[in-house]
């Protein structure tokens, strides 16, 4: 006949001494909190290029046809600097 011992009966026994904690730095909270709500965006003259790309599409990217465009993106690139 086998005998079966219950797995709870032969698990180990938790640690009884406590393990001592290692500070390395002082337990104390940040005044801010990071992670992705905090960044923010700095993409400029998104508007502009959008609308010079567009003309690029349209007119099979020839850049005779969209020069005001492309002065209006770089005057915005310029401001933004």
């Amino acid at each position: 006949m086998r005998l079966n011992i219950n797995p709870i009966l032969a698990a180990r026994t938790p640690q009884k001494e406590p393990v001592p904690v290692q500070r390395s730095l002082p337990m104390k909270l940040k005044p801010t909190v990071s992670g992705k709500g905090n960044r923010t965006s700095d993409v400029s003259c998104l508007q502009e290029m959008a609308i010079m790309l567009a003309c690029f599409k349209t007119n099979d990217f020839n850049q005779n046809l969209c020069s005001k465009e492309i002065d209006k993106f770089q005057n915005c690139y310029k401001k933004s600097l």
